[in-house]
């Protein structure tokens, strides 16, 4: 065998093993540059530019967002105190009690400068949002849901939820991991 034929088989035995050595591999990078998939790393929502996430002292929302709320409070099904809601214009924080302190169960936007760790916000298509975040949703028809698993058999997972209204998101949510009611 010549010698350039042998160079000529090896450069094709070095591509083919290239080649094959990427099959395995999957492309988890989406048309917009984000590193496509669900993680706790994104539970989290950015309000006005600011980043906000659950377990957050109440308090600390009211500093930012100001006393004109609407509030509404009703007996906790799962923790010993009251369940307390603040309505703002376009956001809802839920939350719940431990001892003295209020803590952010859920936040909940309906408009507004709102968008998630990878940029959906209020009117972003229904296929962007699963294009971003995955396959691993549940789908009611009216809402994506994207769940970290809960710690134990007591808890519901951590979540991020996408309110989708004619193919596009109409409300993003994310809710901290709560303890399961009693019925």
């Amino acid at each position: 065998m010549s010698r350039l034929k042998r160079v000529s088989l090896l450069f094709v035995l070095i591509v083919m093993l290239l080649v094959a050595a990427s099959c395995g591999e999957s492309d988890t990078e989406t048309s917009a540059g984000v590193e496509a998939g669900f993680s706790a790393d994104d539970l989290y929502l950015m309000i006005d530019g600011e980043k906000y996430t659950c377990d957050t002292n109440i308090n600390d929302i009211i500093a930012v967002f100001g006393e004109d709320y609407e509030y509404s409070e009703a007996i906790s099904c799962a923790y010993d105190g009251m369940d307390k809601t603040f309505m703002y214009e376009n956001v809802e924080f839920y939350t719940y009690p431990q001892g003295e302190e209020d803590f952010v169960l859920e936040i909940y936007c309906v408009g507004g400068e709102v968008s998630t760790s990878k940029g959906v916000e209020i009117g972003t298509s229904r296929d962007t949002v699963i294009e971003l975040y995955g396959d691993g949703y549940e789908d009611t028809g009216y809402i994506l849901t994207y769940e970290i698993p809960a710690a134990n058999a007591e808890s519901e997972g951590a979540s991020l939820y996408f309110q989708i209204e004619d193919g596009n998101v109409s409300a993003i949510a994310i809710t901290a991991e709560q303890l399961i009611g009693e019925e």
